[in-house]
């Protein structure tokens, strides 16, 4: 992916009062190599209703990276993550649905040591957590049968 800079001009005097215009150039363009190979997504997820207007999810998955260590860098910190949810939707006023759910992501420590990212500054090791919070409203139109109801 090329990041190309353009040329500038700078305005100024010198010391005998002249008016002298210098021209900056940035430096030659930066490619980065994004390198990337085949990938998998383990899941596996537990649903059940509780009451007649409840019901509670939980989930766990692993998704393995597609990200090569010649690829990992501060705009691109890609590890592999072991992904834990839980969910809860609740029947509110006739045909609304609302639900909270919270995701944590867990990225496996990586780091990376390959000599062609030397001179790009990219080897280092990476640590990430993120964290998803989330509410929805669903607004069944129709008749409404539950999933469990079938």
């Amino acid at each position: 992916m090329p990041v190309n800079f353009s040329l500038t001009q700078s305005t100024g005097q010198d010391v005998n009062g002249n008016t002298v215009v210098t021209t900056l150039a940035m430096p030659a363009e930066l490619r980065l190599k994004f390198q990337l190979e085949n990938s998998y997504i383990a899941r596996v997820g537990f649903e059940r209703q509780i009451g007649e207007k409840m019901t509670v999810r939980a989930g766990y998955a692993f998704d393995h990276t597609p990200v090569k260590d010649a690829s990992v860098g501060p705009l691109f910190p890609d590890s592999s993550r072991n992904i834990f949810t839980f969910g809860v939707s609740r029947m509110v006023m006739g045909n609304k649905e609302i639900s909270f759910f919270y995701q944590a992501m867990k990225f496996l420590n990586r780091t990376t040591n390959v000599a062609d990212n030397n001179k790009i500054f990219t080897n280092g090791e990476y640590q990430n957590f993120a964290h998803l919070f989330g509410f929805g409203l669903r607004i069944h139109l129709g008749e409404f049968a539950h999933p469990f109801d079938r």
